[in-house]
């Protein structure tokens, strides 16, 4: 982040030099698309819901962090289960006090990283993606194969057969060690930034969001990166405040997917 400026580019002009190691703008794509797809689905606007999307969220960060450790292929999560673990995630402290806490997800005291390119499926378990439909479709095998055998229940990832139309959920099925890093009701919350994101972007940048249109993407990532450079600029946050744009927002949440 300390090195000088690169070359100025003709379309979007000077850039820092910065270092990433994922794909940001593959990455950002999948989350718009998660994140539009989550907002779809009335049943995770239900507190109730969202908590039984918690406890299978745990089990599931639990049931990872043993296959990453057996160095196991990376297990494939329904929305519901993505969408809790992207609400989390994006809270950087919390995540990070829950995986490291003797009641987290058994990580040996190390944060749960996630693995390979952010699979995306829709409510009903389809792909969103443009990934490989056999090899996630083997990936989930070994998803529900593991499930069966850690939990002796079916791992199901059509959230209709999850959330039925009027079920109730009995309440407490969370931890409390989960419960002190974040609530359900933030969970619910989270689902108005992409309605704030729109409005700052505009029809026009809804449109090339939706249409996954890279050169837009590449341009919200330069945002980002020059944000990068200002913190890293001015640490001192008591004298300089530096707040990233609404818009390139989506990229920092694509970012910490991969702590």
């Amino acid at each position: 982040l300390h090195e000088p400026i690169a070359a100025a580019d003709p379309a979007t002009g000077p850039q820092p030099v910065i270092n990433v190691s994922v794909d940001l703008v593959d990455s950002a794509n999948r989350i718009y698309q998660m994140a539009l797809m989550i907002d779809t689905v009335d049943e995770l606007a239900r507190q109730d819901n969202v908590e039984l999307a918690m406890d299978r969220y745990e089990k599931f960060l639990k049931l990872e962090s043993t296959n990453a450790r057996a160095g196991g292929t990376p297990l494939i999560p329904a929305l519901d289960i993505l969408a809790v673990w992207f609400s989390h995630i994006i809270r950087t402290r919390e995540y990070k006090t829950y995986c490291v806490s003797e009641a987290g997800p058994r990580a040996r005291h190390k944060l749960v990283d996630r693995r390979g390119p952010l699979i995306v499926l829709d409510k009903f378990g389809k792909l969103l993606t443009d990934d490989s439909d056999y090899d996630v479709e083997v990936a989930l095998e070994r998803t529900r194969t593991a499930w069966r055998e850690a939990y002796g229940v079916e791992y199901i990832v059509n959230l209709a057969e999850v959330y039925p139309d009027g079920a109730a959920h009995r309440p407490g099925l969370v931890s409390a060690n989960l419960l002190a890093t974040m609530t359900p009701a933030e969970v619910v919350r989270d689902r108005k930034w992409l309605a704030g994101l729109h409005v700052v972007t505009g029809a026009d940048g809804a449109d090339a969001l939706a249409a996954g249109y890279t050169p837009f993407f590449r341009g919200l990532v330069r945002s980002y990166e020059r944000f990068l450079f200002l913190a890293a600029k001015y640490p001192d946050r008591r004298s300089t405040f530096i707040s990233v744009a609404y818009d390139a927002d989506l990229i920092w949440h694509a970012h910490p997917i991969f702590p």
